[in-house]
């Protein structure tokens, strides 16, 4: 799941995190953020590489 959270300040940061009720592998509260969804869609890539 894909969604955007916005601070007082007006930043945006993108998340990535995994849907409720996730019962596959890994942590299913992980979270992962970027301040922009280039940099995000470089880290979930980065993840996929690494088998995690």
């Amino acid at each position: 799941m894909l969604t955007t959270r916005t601070a007082d300040d007006g930043t945006v940061t993108y998340a990535a995190h995994r849907p409720p009720g996730w019962s596959g592998p890994g942590d299913p509260f992980e979270e992962i953020t970027a301040p922009d969804t280039a940099t995000l869609r470089a880290r979930l890539a980065q993840r996929c590489r690494h088998g995690t």
